[in-house]
């Protein structure tokens, strides 16, 4: 899976009122329709940084949005807030002030100059977690993608040498036999995530791969002995394909996974076996997992 830019967001949280909560829940299956580049569960969090210092007319601007949300909330008095953010992850998200107790709409900056449609989107997918309204806003966050502020690339320790699987080795191994030894990334086994089990999410993201810093991260729940190192070296040489076959803008929207990846994926000398050996392990590797899924994602 790649990650090197930023996708809406719907954030389901307690204490959000009644049917705001039941559509903000129902609007994961649309966000997750809507774009294939979602957030990298195994990525570090960042803040959310509120937006630059905004002229007099983006003022105007963000009042006349948060109006039309209000609007779309059912809401006339000031229970619903909008917060304009500098945000390079998550473009659009709703949630729960406790502190003033209010419902907060957070909005990347990029929307304020967006036509009406896109802002009866923006209302539609926070309040109906309407299909196609998230999609509208995926594309139109593609097509704005140069407004995202992009964070400093921050140095990033390897750790390659697990107890069973060695992955700097396993990474040479196939950049030679499938690449030629030309691929230039870097490989490392990902950060266990710390907290409490999240039931809400499940799946497990086995692999994943960033552009900006050439690195491909590895779920640590593969370090394991019943791990056969063919699966490994399959999850590897997914992510390689990502740097060799970035992803393509189709009708607005990145494709990440498209015929010409498939059909390399597939020259894979293990691939049947290691998707095979997946099926019959997954739940094996979701007990290992640091956050409680049910899926495997790539």
């Amino acid at each position: 899976m790649q990650h090197d830019g930023a996708t809406l967001e719907q954030t389901a949280t307690a204490g959000i009122p009644g049917h705001a909560q039941a559509v903000l829940e129902a609007g994961d299956d649309a966000l997750a329709d809507a774009s294939d580049e979602l957030l990298c569960a195994l990525a570090d969090e960042v803040p959310v940084p509120r937006a630059p210092q905004r002229s007099e007319a983006d003022e105007a601007l963000a009042q006349a949005l948060e109006l039309t949300l209000r609007a779309r909330y059912g809401s006339r008095d000031s229970s619903l807030r909008l917060r304009v953010t500098d945000n390079v992850r998550t473009m659009v998200s709703l949630r729960r002030d406790k502190r003033r107790d209010q419902v907060e709409a957070r909005i990347h900056h990029m929307f304020l100059h967006a036509p009406a449609e896109i802002w009866t989107a923006l209302g539609d997918y926070l309040f109906s977690g309407e299909r196609e309204a998230a999609r509208i806003i995926a594309r139109y966050i593609e097509q704005h993608r140069q407004r995202i502020r992009r964070p400093p690339l921050r140095p990033v320790a390897l750790s390659t040498r697990g107890r069973h699987h060695d992955l700097r080795e396993i990474c040479q191994t196939i950049n030679e036999r499938y690449f030629a030894g030309e691929v230039q990334v870097n490989v490392t086994w990902a950060r266990n995530q710390t907290g409490r089990p999240n039931s809400s999410r499940r799946s497990i993201k086995l692999g994943s791969y960033t552009s900006r810093d050439r690195l491909i991260r590895v779920h640590p729940a593969l370090d394991a002995a019943f791990v056969p190192r063919y699966f490994v070296e399959y999850i590897i040489y997914h992510e390689m394909l990502h740097h060799v076959l970035p992803p393509k803008v189709q009708n607005g929207r990145r494709e990440l996974h498209g015929p010409a990846f498939v059909a390399r994926e597939r020259q894979f000398q293990d691939y049947a076996a290691a998707l095979q050996w997946e099926r019959e392990n997954l739940r094996k590797l979701l007990r290992r997992r640091a956050r409680r899924r049910s899926t495997v994602e790539r």
